[in-house]
Parts: structure tokens; C-alpha cells; sequence
């Protein structure tokens, strides 16, 4: 059974104040998030990740700017991470408040996946993204302006990276990109990530209190371990495995590798779980089409792509073999 990841549910009130911003009517904004007004005002709630992300998806196909994550995360406060925020703002330097971001990211959003290293004479953050989204580039957009943005309000400096990469093709137009990361861009890469001098991540902010600091970190301890957790293994396996389907089908050896355990131990504890790797990622493939077919901005060969199929031919094949339909006929009868 698959634990639903969930969103702070200010994440979707921030969200519909700056949708509303741009002009979209505020009733409909709670109808594509699933969210009713009274939910807004509980501090401790959550909702389902994908009212998050269907939110972002109806506001970014209203507002087709493709800069519009860029805009939207630069308006962000620290505080508006609740005690993710505060946590950061009261740390000591850059650096403690970037590792606190890292280990508390998903309290605001368990889809948040940062981290923070040591490269070189340089830190390097990186926040991984969720291939299922990889046609909306907005949302970790926004995120990385967000980060970058509280990074100068928590120090009141103008800090920038000295590099950032961005994983989609160059845009035509990147006077958006330059003017907020101020420093050199580098396109198509894996992810979203930016490297920042060490000098700048011991810069000291101008509220630290490390003893306040401390006991917010308590807090948010507790509040991360009341998240719900995904304690099967199964779960684990699909989870690395879906970051590699696009490249074709996961390697046993390769996933084993990433969640620290022998090819062998994994076939194993997934058998005592009821499953084996093939199986696992058949049934990833199939319930991945389904909710991929729903993004009319995907061709049919972008989603056999994204699924690791080599060619059209074998998607449509498979397809048919589990919905006895090909995808065009499923998506077309979806929206009808």
C-alpha cells in the first residue's frame, strides 16, 4: 500500500494568494487543489502532494510564462516555510541554515529532495526532481528562486551562486535566469542545482540565535517524524527505480546500489515482501502511463520514453496489454 506524500497546506494558500495575484478567481483556485477555505487556516494541516501540484499545473497552463517559477519563488519569505523557516533564520551562518533546509525540506513538502555538499573550495545544493513532473519546470523553479531569495533576506546580502545548472533546454530568452542567479548558467543538465563559495556559506545572519535555534531544531524533529513513512521495501525499490525508467529498464544492480543493499538482499527482501524486481517495475510502468496519458502536453512517445521504452511500437504494446486499449483510445476516452 503506498503512503500518500503530503504538502503543508500554507503551501496551497500561498499558492492561491499569488494565483490570485495574476488575476485567476480565488473559488476555483481551491476547486483544482481540492481544498475548501476553512482548511487554509489550520497551521498543522496537510493535504495530498498532488493538490499541490495540480494547482501548479492550472495556474501555469492560465499563465503560460515560462519564467513564472523564477517570478513566484522570489516573492517567498522565509517565514512562509513555517518552522522550516524559522529554523534557518536563527541558525549562525549561511551554511547551518542551508543544512537545516536540506534535513527539514519536507515538512513543507515531503516531494522536496535537497542536499547540501562540499565540493572542491565550494558547497554545492542540489534539489533532485521528480521525473513525473519533468514537463513542469515552474514548480522547482520556483523553489531554487525561493532558496536563493531567502538566502539574501536571512544574510541582507546580495549572495549569488557561482554557478547554477538547470535541467531543460536553453530559452530563448534568459534575462529572467541572469537577473536572479547572477551568475553562469549551464543547461540540460541532471537536475537543479547551484554551487556557492565557501566564503558566502559562513556569512553570519542578522537574527541568529543558536540557542533558540536549537530548540526549534526539536521541533521539527518531531514534526518530521510525525510524516508519514513509507516503511515497505517494495516502496523503496519503486521509488530509486522510477528515477531511472526513463533510461531504460532499472538495473537490479544499480538500484541495489543506491539503497545500500546487495542485488541479491534485494531480490530477497522483496520476495519477502510478496514481489520480485520485474514485477516491480512492470506494475511502476503501468500505473506511471496512466497518470502520464493525463498530461495533454506529453506526446504518446514522451510517455513511452519517460517509461523507458526504446520505441513507440513496445509502449503500445504493453499498454494494450494492460488496459486492453492502446494509449491514444485511453486518453481520448479520459477526457470525454
Amino acid at each position: 500500500m503506498l503512503t500518500t506524500e503530503t504538502s503543508r497546506v500554507q503551501a496551497i494558500g500561498l499558492l492561491v494568494q499569488q494565483g490570485e495575484l495574476l488575476g485567476l478567481p480565488r473559488a476555483k483556485l481551491l476547486e483544482v487543489a481540492g481544498v475548501e477555505e476553512a482548511q487554509l487556516a489550520d497551521p498543522d494541516g496537510r493535504v495530498p502532494i498532488s493538490s499541490y501540484w495540480n494547482l501548479w499545473r492550472f495556474i501555469a497552463n492560465e499563465v503560460p510564462d515560462p519564467d513564472l517559477g523564477l517570478k513566484l519563488g522570489q516573492r517567498f519569505e522565509v517565514l512562509d516555510a513555517g518552522i522550516v523557516g524559522y529554523t534557518m533564520l536563527h541558525s549562525a551562518t549561511l551554511r547551518g541554515a542551508l543544512e537545516r533546509l536540506a534535513r527539514y525540506a519536507k515538512i513543507f513538502t515531503q516531494r522536496a529532495d535537497i542536499s547540501l555538499e562540499p565540493v572542491g573550495n565550494q558547497w554545492r545544493l542540489t534539489q533532485h526532481r521528480p521525473p513525473l513532473y519533468r514537463d513542469l519546470r515552474q514548480v522547482a523553479d520556483s523553489r531554487m528562486a525561493a532558496i536563493l531569495s531567502v538566502c539574501r533576506q536571512i544574510t541582507r546580502r546580495e549572495v549569488a551562486p557561482t554557478l547554477a545548472l538547470l535541467p531543460y533546454a536553453r530559452p530563448a530568452d534568459v534575462r529572467a535566469h541572469r537577473k536572479l542567479y547572477q551568475a553562469d548558467l549551464r543547461f540540460d543538465e541532471p537536475t537543479w542545482r547551484m554551487h556557492f563559495r565557501a566564503s558566502d556559506m559562513e556569512l553570519p545572519l542578522a537574527a541568529a540565535d543558536e540557542t533558540l535555534a536549537g530548540y526549534l531544531d526539536e521541533v521539527a524533529a518531531l514534526r518530521l517524524d510525525e510524516l508519514p513513512k513509507d516503511e515497505s521495501f517494495t516502496e523503496r525499490v519503486r521509488r530509486v527505480a522510477w528515477t531511472h525508467l526513463s533510461e531504460g529498464q532499472p538495473i537490479v544492480a544499480r538500484v541495489a546500489a543506491e539503497l545500500a543493499v546487495s542485488g541479491r538482499t534485494l531480490q530477497r527482501r522483496l520476495r519477502e515482501e510478496g514481489h520480485s524486481f520485474a514485477e516491480v517495475v512492470e506494475t511502476l510502468r503501468r500505473e506511471k502511463a496512466e497518470a502520464l496519458l493525463q498530461d495533454k502536453n506529453l506526446a504518446i512517445y514522451e510517455v513511452g520514453y519517460l517509461l523507458g521504452y526504446s520505441d513507440a511500437t513496445a509502449f503500445y504494446r504493453a499498454f494494450r496489454r494492460w488496459y486492453g486499449k492502446s494509449p491514444r483510445e485511453y486518453r481520448q476516452l479520459s477526457s470525454s
